[in-house]
C-alpha cells in the first residue's frame, strides 16, 4: 500500500528489539539468540515496517524448525555497498533440492517428524517479495546436521549529498 514510510532505518536498532522479543518466547524451551552485529554501516532506505516483518519471519521459521532447544545467531555485516543481514539457526536443515524452491509460494518443505510447524507456505516468497522490492537479494545455505542460514544483503542508505572522491 502507498501509506508505508520508507525512511533511512538503522538495522541494528530494529534488530535489538525484535531479538529481545523472540527470546523471551525462547525461554520456555531454553533456546538462545546471539548477536553479532559486525557492520560498520548500518543504515538502509526502508520502510522499518518492512525490515521487522523480513528478520521476523526468519527468526520465527529458525525457531519453528529447530527440535529441542533453538540456538539461533543474527548477524550483520558490511560486504561492498551492502548490509548483510544472516539468520542461523541449529534446526532441521534443508536439503538441496528444496533449497531453491523454498521461496516458492505455498512450497513446504518435508519436515518428517515435525507435525506442529504452522503456516501457509506464504513467509519465504513475500519475505523475497520485499528484500527485491529494496533491490536486495536473499538466499540460503543448509547441512542436514548443521541447520540453515538465512542470509539477506540489502544496498546500504547512501547520502546523496556526498560529494565523490577525489
Amino acid at each position: 500500500n502507498q501509506t508505508e514510510k520508507i525512511e533511512v532505518c538503522d538495522v541494528h536498532r530494529i534488530i535489538g528489539p525484535l531479538a529481545h522479543e523472540f527470546s523471551t518466547r525462547l525461554e520456555e524451551s531454553a533456546g538462545s539468540i546471539d548477536l553479532k552485529m559486525n557492520a560498520k554501516e548500518h543504515t538502509l532506505t526502508i520502510s522499518p515496517d518492512h525490515l521487522r516483518l523480513i528478520i521476523s519471519n526468519l527468526i520465527d521459521n529458525a525457531i519453528k524448525y529447530t527440535r529441542g532447544k533453538p540456538h539461533i545467531e543474527i548477524a550483520t555485516r558490511n560486504v561492498g555497498n551492502f548490509l548483510e543481514l544472516s539468520v542461523s539457526d541449529n534446526g532441521i536443515g534443508i536439503e538441496k533440492k528444496d533449497r531453491n524452491r523454498i521461496f516458492e509460494k505455498y512450497y513446504r518443505v518435508s519436515t518428517g517428524d515435525i507435525h506442529n510447524v504452522k503456516g501457509f507456505g506464504l513467509g519465504l516468497t513475500y519475505v523475497k517479495k520485499l528484500v527485491e522490492r529494496y533491490k536486495g537479494k536473499i538466499w540460503v545455505t543448509s547441512s542436514r546436521s548443521g541447520g540453515s542460514v538465512f542470509i539477506i544483503a540489502l544496498p546500504l542508505h547512501h547520502e546523496t549529498n556526498q560529494n565523490p572522491p577525489g
